[in-house]
């Protein structure tokens, strides 16, 4: 019995780092072109709306057509959770909070916002999952907390700049990341960071 526990524990670990590895390098793409302008800002802003019109019908069939739900759980079981089998998934959420982050917020606080979800998430839960010794009742772990905050700070001090927005953005994100539970993370760490700045720059 331990022995098949100890194989489940593994497979949703590797699940975990798959997608997180697939959201590392997948979700950045749009704020990444969006903020040094590779195509013009309406472009892009354009195209991702496009990506979610196409994504969401297919999303939704997936959840409701037996058929398409367990063909994609057959073949890409790795980047799905199992409570996605019965719920939009994550990249549906993610492609949400960017476009709200893109048409709410000014670019530089924008494209921080999708940063910490895009970056910062994806390498709090690998810290979190390999190295979390100090865990909490919510599954967190302090390790993966910290994690987050220098990696977001970092991204803030990158594109913002040195200073309090910076600060709120990257514990605002951090926070949110930790305490998130039935709203997909991947919509509110944009959208409450990016609040959150959007504020801070006019009150700080």
């Amino acid at each position: 019995m331990n022995r098949v526990l100890s194989a489940e524990t593994e497979t949703g670990r590797n699940g975990l780092i798959y997608r997180k590895i697939f959201h590392l390098i997948a979700a950045p793409i749009i704020p990444v072109a969006y903020y040094f302008e590779f195509l013009p800002r309406e472009t892009v802003f354009g195209l991702a709306g496009m990506t979610l019109l196409v994504w969401l019908p297919i999303d939704l069939i997936r959840i409701y057509h037996k058929g398409s739900n367990s063909w994609v759980k057959r073949h890409f079981w790795r980047f799905f959770k199992d409570t996605e089998s019965r719920s939009i998934c994550g990249a549906t959420f993610m492609l949400i909070g960017i476009l709200f982050s893109l048409a709410l917020f000014e670019p530089v606080l924008a494209c921080a916002a999708i940063l910490f979800n895009a970056i910062g998430d994806p390498l709090a839960a690998i810290v979190g999952t390999r190295f979390g010794k100090l865990k909490f009742s919510n599954g967190k772990s302090f390790e993966g907390f910290a994690a987050m905050l220098v990696v977001c700070f970092a991204i803030s001090v990158q594109i913002i700049g040195f200073g309090a927005v910076a600060i709120v953005g990257a514990f605002s994100a951090s926070t949110i990341e930790f305490f998130t539970g039935r709203v997909d993370d991947n919509l509110s760490i944009p959208v409450v960071s990016g609040t959150a700045m959007t504020i801070a720059e006019y009150v700080l």
